[in-house]
């Protein structure tokens, strides 16, 4: 009974005196739901803002249809380092290499934090420190 239990006493130690894997085998953090960190950005294959964003998280692209009134945006409005740059079509300017990382806000966040005009959301982009806004062939 004592040499099962050494036994598993021993196990346990080695277990715990065991080197942790390198950054490099681990695999990319999420980020949830709302936000794209810079782990997925680093490990991404896609080109610009817009493809990472349809890679990984989808929905954000979209839409849910609703009435609109008069002055709203017309969909979801995209920020880079909190200036406001318009719609969607300004992600497809974004080189994957120049992001930080990338957040969704609903509505009631992106209002209360921008103000009004924010219907459908918005898009929160944060460069590299340095990096140029637009890609390199634009």
């Amino acid at each position: 009974m004592r040499s099962i239990f050494a036994v598993l006493a021993l196990g346990a130690a080695l277990a715990a005196c065991a080197g942790n894997p390198s950054s490099d085998s681990r695999p990319a953090r999420h980020g949830g739901a709302r936000l794209i960190a810079v782990e997925e950005v680093e490990a991404s294959t896609a080109s610009s803002a817009y493809d990472l964003i349809q890679q990984l998280r989808p929905r954000w692209l979209y839409v849910t249809t609703g009435p609109t009134t008069f002055g709203q945006e017309p969909g979801i409005v995209v920020y880079v380092n909190e200036m406001r740059m318009g719609g969607l079509a300004n992600l497809r300017e974004l080189d994957t290499n120049s992001i930080h990382h990338i957040a969704f806000m609903d509505a009631n966040e992106a209002t209360a934090r921008f103000g009004l005009n924010h219907t459908h959301g918005a898009i929160s982009v944060t460069l590299k420190v340095g990096a140029p806004y637009r890609s390199g062939g634009n």
